[in-house]
């Protein structure tokens, strides 16, 4: 790692501003003649540097190639075609997951089990009917939540509304793989194009990257900023970080058990992290509190609040069971995009592997519960195959 300048955030801005406006040259340049509709250009950082060196430029045209390279779908349980580079997706922006903001502000997305149904937006594009409401048999009686990423003051917010429902211990569950923490009581996550900043890490190599990266942030300028709908960085600029920590050390602090399932962004879970989560649910008491979170609160959350509720509602059909989590405020898991249209985007492909993936977890639950889940998932999954 580069020894941090302290020239370096001044040169960053400055560079931004000549991507910006145009072009700085020594001497008066000749008239310019007139173009029609610029390239876009993002700015990239150098993924190497806890500092952020300014490396290289892209234009926001070129085209985002799917990860099978081909377009095609890959069948269910085929995740070896949806495997990309480590090294196209690394780090290169602290990204503001959640301002400080409302000291009385819930995180976003945050629901409980008996939370109201609500009002989505996107049932056509999903093909959900509206007419349709799902049963709640053992759904308010889930001691689960789930959420977006907090930051430190809505943690604090939300922390009487789970002691106030909790009858045991209270256990944070981080879903995330990306290196994510606390700088200035914002919530901040290295982000990697995707959301994939560490993507095949182990869970062990995740925990150490995040905390060299969160630790070694206090007392410095770091350039920190909110993406856009196209992860664009929303008015980047030099921050200097006065407070850091990371999530583990929040929760712990205010006396909750953290634990750590680190699943990368937009795709179903591995077997064996899927394997360790039947575990802690099976061995964790039953009057523990979970509350899941995930970067935005859908996917992620939904996968493993829907698996909860799968291993403890087993007879409940597993269209109801995706549609009431969907309806507290989470995604629809059923959602394929193959069955509707063409390849549109990357993401189509990891829908079309959920949608698959959890009802087949669903068919393991039906088949394994009476014996208190014996078989591994993994182990299952590859008798299946």
């Amino acid at each position: 790692m580069r020894a941090y300048r302290p020239w370096l955030p001044s040169a960053i801005l400055f560079a931004f501003f000549i991507v910006q406006s145009g072009a700085v040259t020594a001497e008066k340049a000749p008239p310019a003649t007139p173009v029609a509709a610029p390239p876009i250009l993002s700015l990239k950082m150098d993924r190497a540097d806890a500092v952020q060196l300014p490396c290289s430029f892209r234009r926001g045209s070129d085209d985002d190639k799917g990860a099978t390279k081909t377009g095609v779908i890959p069948g269910c349980g085929d995740m070896a075609a949806t495997t990309a580079q480590a090294s196209d997706y690394s780090g290169y922006l602290w990204r503001i997951d959640a301002p400080a903001g409302d000291a009385k502000a819930l995180p976003r997305n945050f629901r409980t089990a008996d939370s109201a149904f609500k009002e989505m937006d996107d049932q056509k594009k999903v093909g959900v009917d509206p007419s349709d409401v799902p049963s709640r048999a053992g759904l308010n009686s889930l001691p689960i939540s789930g959420s977006a990423e907090f930051s430190v003051p809505a943690f604090h917010a939300m922390l009487p509304v789970l002691r106030a429902k909790a009858a045991g211990d209270i256990y944070i569950v981080d879903l995330r793989q990306e290196s994510h923490g606390f700088m200035n009581d914002m919530a901040v996550s290295w982000y990697g194009d995707r959301n994939w900043g560490n993507l095949n890490k182990t869970r062990d190599e995740v925990i150490r990257d995040e905390n060299a990266r969160i630790h070694a942030a206090k007392g410095r300028s770091l350039i920190v900023a909110a993406l856009d709908k196209d992860k664009m960085p929303i008015d980047p600029k030099p921050v200097r970080i006065d407070s850091a920590m990371t999530e583990r050390e929040l929760v712990e602090g205010a006396g909750l058990r953290y634990v750590r399932f680190a699943v990368t962004d937009h795709t179903w879970a591995k077997p064996e992290t899927i394997d360790a989560f039947v575990d802690f649910v099976k061995n964790t008491p039953s009057n523990s509190w979970m509350h899941f979170h995930c970067q935005a609160g859908k996917g992620r959350t939904t996968s493993f609040m829907v698996m909860y509720d799968m291993m403890k509602n087993p007879s409940v059909p597993l269209k109801d069971i995706l549609h009431r989590q969907y309806l507290l405020g989470g995604a629809y898991l059923a959602y394929d995009p193959s069955v509707s249209h063409p390849t549109k985007s990357w993401k189509d492909d990891y829908d079309h592997v959920k949608a698959c993936m959890v009802a087949k977890f669903y068919e393991y639950v039906q088949q394994n519960h009476a014996d208190h889940y014996a078989v591994p998932w993994s182990v299952w999954l590859k008798q299946r195959k």
